[in-house]
């Protein structure tokens, strides 16, 4: 099973085809206008009337030390998920898409925009993909190989605020191998 989190500020995005579907806060309007079946609503709803919820619901109390998308994931993981997804976690508030950002290594968990994919990787894996490929430091001290990449790389240490490999481009099959560390990969889209 795969769940999609859709949180409060995503520009634009499609219909999904499978999935348990966690709405969280506004996310519920941005579903309910796309005519996206929730399966559970998650949030303080400080941002959207709960009145208008007629789903199952978790209702958090908005003086608390965790965000909303973060429970959102706690119970996203109590379902044992294939991958989870997260819809409209980068369009918002900075703050919180750096807190997005902190949650990506406690599960397969991508993060999905208009124009980005981004990740956590910890183990080799390899990319057959036409858009821009960037990777940065995330956790440790990875040391990243890249092969079937425009620009590639072996047994480079990334270090923290490094940009080296910024915007990188596969040649047909990309392989990554990390060790040591993991490291945030991002996809975006090409102009």
């Amino acid at each position: 099973m795969i769940v999609r989190i859709v949180a409060g500020a995503p520009k634009a995005f499609t219909n999904f085809d499978e999935g348990y579907v966690i709405a969280v806060d506004k996310g519920v309007k941005h579903c309910l206008e796309q005519n996206i079946k929730i399966d559970l609503a998650i949030g303080d709803f400080d941002s959207y009337d709960e009145s208008k919820v007629r789903v199952p619901m978790i209702k958090l109390n908005p003086v608390k030390d965790e965000t909303d998308i973060f429970v959102a994931i706690q119970e996203a993981i109590k379902l044992s998920p294939e991958k989870i997804f997260i819809y409209g976690g980068t369009n918002g508030r900075f703050d919180h898409y750096l807190a997005n950002i902190n949650l990506l290594d406690l599960y397969d968990i991508e993060l999905v925009d208009e124009m980005n994919r981004i990740f956590v990787k910890s183990e080799s894996f390899s990319i057959d993909s036409k858009e821009y490929i960037s990777f940065f430091r995330f956790k440790g001290n990875p040391v990243i190989t890249l092969e079937g990449f425009k620009y590639p790389l072996t047994n480079y240490l990334l270090l923290d605020k490094d940009n080296l490999c910024v915007s990188n481009e596969t040649v047909g099959k990309g392989y990554v191998n990390i060790e040591q560390g993991s490291v945030l990969v991002v996809i975006s889209k090409k102009d």
